[in-house]
């Protein structure tokens, strides 16, 4: 298995595949280093926390939105762990050029002369990134305003107060759902906010209700 080959090949597809972000990029290079270093066999065990490092990704929902891309893709095949003893599955798929066959690089289109063809691709005046229609993009999230908030909660029969609760602790936050992952849906964090609230203030009465000199 030729390391440089591979890499230049997955590249080509880095030019052409404009689902391709860098968070996928840093991805691939990361288990490419795990299956280079289990010699280029496949299956290939993997952590999801060596992976994350090895690819620098800091967030757990864009490592497994990002690592699902590349296997809808065809970059790897990722066959995940029901079992919290064993490691998650990894076949990396062999990637072949454009030619469908793999010849050296002096007799093909070098490496260079593809990124140069780019190039020139984009500086042209009628140059428009090819669109994939089946590619999925979440829209950009704008935050409510407290007005908003509080029409939702009274439609989910919550109160004003709560709404002002929510509105406060996720504008301080910057709108992060577990301080960590960015809001998409903020009347579904809304919903589980409400259910949550109920089931607090349930235990609590049933706390103050408890007659703790009778016998269990």
């Amino acid at each position: 298995m030729n390391y440089i080959e591979r890499l230049n090949i997955f590249y080509g597809f880095v030019i052409e595949d404009n689902r391709l972000r860098s968070i996928h990029i840093s991805m691939y290079l990361g288990l490419f280093q795990l299956w280079n270093k289990n010699r280029f066999e496949n299956p290939v065990d993997i952590v999801r926390k060596e992976v994350m490092l090895l690819s620098r990704i800091g967030s757990t929902h864009s490592y497994y939105k990002t690592i699902k891309d590349l296997h809808e893709w065809g970059y790897i095949e990722y066959i995940p762990s029901k079992n919290p003893l064993r490691n998650s599955v990894l076949h990396m798929i062999i990637l072949v050029d454009s030619s469908k066959q793999i010849q050296p690089i002096e007799e093909k289109q070098s490496f260079t002369n593809m990124i140069q063809k780019s190039l020139k691709k984009m500086l042209h005046s009628d140059y428009k990134p090819e669109s994939k229609p089946n590619t999925k993009e979440r829209s950009i999230f704008i935050p409510p305003t407290e007005q908003s908030i509080k029409d939702f909660f009274r439609s989910i029969e919550s109160t004003d107060k709560e709404a002002s609760r929510f509105f406060n602790h996720y504008t301080s936050n910057g709108w992060l759902v577990g301080g960590k992952s960015p809001m998409f849906d903020w009347q579904a964090s809304a919903r589980k906010w409400t259910s949550n609230t109920t089931n607090i203030r349930s235990t609590a009465k049933l706390n103050q209700n408890k007659k703790y000199d009778e016998p269990l």
